[in-house]
């Protein structure tokens, strides 16, 4: 059963399209925000915590809210959000459709993946990294 549910309300801003995916600590959903339009919204999956707990989730988007470059995601906002299970906590992101590297490397099958097109993926990866 999904934390969040479609048509759901949060903070009267954000309402839930759909759900992207999940993964072992979290669901991500594409939410639309009342003003910005499609954004990426992940809900952790642990109950809300206190404000260090939250902080230590939060390792993966404090970093990346640090970055200003097109080939990384900017975050936005982070909070808590009632669900169907307890509160969890959240955060924003941009909403970047066509799916993940993993799919795509695998939708090369048993071929190579042209060693052009890899390093043209390494260096927007690295590009990325270094504006941070």
């Amino acid at each position: 059963m999904s934390l969040l549910h479609e048509g759901q309300r949060i903070r009267d801003i954000y309402e839930v399209e759909c759900l992207l995916g999940e993964g072992a600590f979290g669901e991500v959903y594409l939410v639309k925000h009342e003003f910005f339009g499609r954004q990426a919204l992940k809900v952790f999956k642990l109950l809300a915590l206190d404000r260090e707990e939250t902080k230590d989730l939060l390792r993966e988007p404090i970093p990346l809210s640090k970055f200003s470059h097109p080939n990384v995601i900017r975050v936005f906002e982070a909070g808590s959000v009632p669900t169907a299970n307890g509160e969890r906590r959240f955060f924003t992101m941009d909403y970047v459709a066509g799916g993940t590297l993993d799919q795509f490397w695998q939708s090369h099958g048993q071929r190579f993946v042209p060693i052009e097109t890899t390093l043209d993926i390494v260096r927007q990866i690295c590009r990325g990294l270094a504006s941070g």
